[in-house]
């Protein structure tokens, strides 16, 4: 398995889905709009997203209903992350980043059951 590290340094042209809660995002998830305008930014993340932004095609990806999908765009905008859209359905795409994955290798292996 290859470090992961040396996987995003070498991603150009992909779609690249990237959760909100949990992972651009530090705390508890969002289901309201309060608690989306306050949501605590992890700077780190979106540092790198930012950067694998300019070669490929970042997807916001999130559980947030429709109606939070405004709130979403601003508090991304406030926060610096660059993205090219938005969705919270199931879309095709080369890479998911999100805090609640586990990898089919990941699972045989046993590794999913230390969560």
């Amino acid at each position: 398995m290859m470090d992961i590290s040396k996987r995003l340094k070498n991603i150009t042209g992909k779609v690249i889905l990237v959760d909100v809660d949990q992972t651009l995002t530090v705390g508890n998830d969002c289901w309201t709009i309060e608690d989306c305008l306050v949501a605590e930014p992890n700077r780190e993340v979106i540092a790198k997203i930012n950067k694998l932004y300019f070669t490929n095609f970042i997807v916001l990806w999130t559980a947030r209903r429709d109606k939070l999908i405004p709130v979403t765009i601003q508090w991304a905008r406030k926060n610096g992350v660059c993205f090219h859209a938005i969705s919270n359905h199931k879309c095709a795409c080369d890479l998911m980043i999100d805090d609640k994955a586990v990898r089919p290798d990941e699972l045989v292996g046993g590794e999913a059951e230390k969560v």
